[in-house]
């Protein structure tokens, strides 16, 4: 059975949870069709804190001067940033009921912005990593150093305006 907290955080969405017959828990709306991902929304929220704290590393790594470890640890964090994308918040910005019936309503408007802002960053992110995965030397890395520090700039809003959704869409911590 799915925690009692959680159930009545979605009582602000269309969805409840049920579980199917491999007990999974999926998000079904009032019509029986899936919504969204298998992947729950709260796990998707600690996927996020996991990349941070990756990145995080991988900037203690570049201040060290420990290039290939802070672009490996780059490389972990887009792939998994990649992976959270593609199966978790595209299919679930693309299942918001909101966005298209009331695309000015604030949280419409919030959404698709940290989805435009989201997607630029995962495609900077994996334009900088395969450039820098084909490269033989580190010093053509440092031409981008700009770009890598928008990137994390825009991941960072990205971040923040995610979790704001998440607080708003699936707690009661915003009313």
């Amino acid at each position: 059975m799915a925690d009692p907290s959680v159930l009545r955080a979605y009582t602000r969405c269309p969805a409840t949870l049920k579980r199917n017959s491999k007990n999974t828990l999926r998000y079904i709306t009032k019509r029986g069709k899936l919504i969204g991902s298998l992947i729950p929304p709260q796990a998707n929220a600690m996927l996020q804190i996991v990349i941070l704290v990756i990145l995080l590393a991988g900037l203690g790594f570049k201040r060290k001067n420990k290039y290939l470890r802070h672009g490996t640890l780059t490389l972990v964090a887009t792939v998994l940033n990649l992976f959270s994308f593609l199966l978790v918040m595209l299919p679930s910005l693309l299942e918001k009921e909101i966005v298209r019936t009331q695309p000015f309503h604030i949280i419409s408007v919030v959404t698709l912005f940290h989805s435009a802002v989201g997607a630029v960053t995962v495609v900077l992110s994996v334009w900088l990593t395969a450039a820098w995965h084909l490269q033989s030397t580190p010093k053509d890395c440092f031409k981008r150093k700009n770009l890598m520090q928008i990137t994390m700039v825009l991941w960072t809003l990205s971040l923040i305006l995610g979790y704001l959704l998440y607080t708003y869409l699936y707690t009661t911590l915003i009313p």
